[in-house]
């Protein structure tokens, strides 16, 4: 099959960025020995490189990566790989109805796999919620939310912060607990919002132990911007939160509220390993033995 590599960059310019993203497609050329392509976006540092096999379209239009103003080429590949799939697997629901009825893709074969947890880090458990409200000081009466992430801009952590702030002045009530990489810029940008970090902690900690901190919650926090992309995501934090049995406030006005119900993530999209590998094996045998045979 085809061979894909890329990278994000901001550091890397001109000669320096195309010799890598060369290099990278060079490196995998076995994987498509028929042909290959890269393309660079100056303005965003995005780099893509294709090794490519051919077997619809044999001419040089079939060329990878495929962009064009506007997008129409990367909508008629969309069109192409739809109409040949013998299967079609999403990442939700959401993004299942949004291509299903962008292409006319019979929902039967279809199937939806989340993001994937560690269940084996990420798990609901009574003992570790004790052991962790105790170590971070937390009183039986204070509603925990979280947060588990980065500071990129999508992420609105900024909006968290200053709505949280907003709620918890003059009260110990509310406690809002930042898991993430970046626990000095997230300590930087509470000062510059001029927000009270009296009932906000901050925390960098291994991954294997993310799902601890998560146990001390009362709430996840997942805030994104109204769009098609966070429309049809499944992110993996979300899941996650989910699989340490939290529920996900997903609007700003769930922060402080007594009653976040209204604001919280209806559908619960986690799905276990165990759960996601019996989907794909069915899928397999369904494809490969389609009269049955096992």
């Amino acid at each position: 099959m085809c061979g894909i590599a890329g990278y994000v960059c901001d550091r890397m310019h001109g000669d320096s960025a195309q010799s890598a993203i060369k290099k990278m497609a060079h490196a995998i050329q076995h994987r498509g020995p028929d042909d290959n392509g890269c393309w660079f976006d100056a303005s965003s540092g995005v780099a893509l490189g294709h090794s490519r096999l051919s077997i619809l379209d044999l001419s040089p239009a079939g060329r990878q990566p495929m962009h064009s103003m506007g997008g129409r080429s990367a909508r008629l590949m969309e069109h192409v790989i739809f109409r040949n799939a013998d299967h079609v697997c999403f990442v939700s629901d959401a993004m299942l109805n949004h291509f299903c009825s962008m292409y006319d893709v019979a929902k039967s074969r279809t199937s939806v796999f989340p993001t994937l947890v560690n269940t084996r880090f990420f798990k609901k458990s009574a003992e570790q919620r004790a052991l962790k409200r105790s170590e971070l000081k937390l009183r039986d009466h204070q509603l925990v939310y979280v947060y588990s992430g980065g500071v990129n801009y999508w992420q609105n952590i900024d909006k968290i912060i200053v709505r949280f702030a907003s709620v918890s002045r003059n009260s110990d009530r509310f406690v809002l607990l930042i898991l993430t990489t970046a626990p000095d810029e997230v300590r930087k940008l509470i000062a510059a919002l001029g927000a009270d970090p009296t009932h906000i902690i901050v925390l960098s900690v291994p991954y294997e132990e993310v799902g601890a901190y998560l146990n001390a919650a009362d709430a996840g926090l997942l805030i994104r911007d109204d769009n098609v992309i966070n429309r049809v995501a499944s992110p993996t934090k979300a899941n996650e939160y989910f699989a340490c049995g939290l529920p996900i406030i997903n609007g700003l006005e769930g922060i402080g509220a007594d009653d976040f119900s209204p604001w919280v993530q209806k559908v619960n999209t986690f799905k276990s390993l165990e759960e996601v590998a019996s989907g794909h094996r069915d899928i397999y045998t369904s494809l490969c033995y389609g009269d049955g045979r096992r």
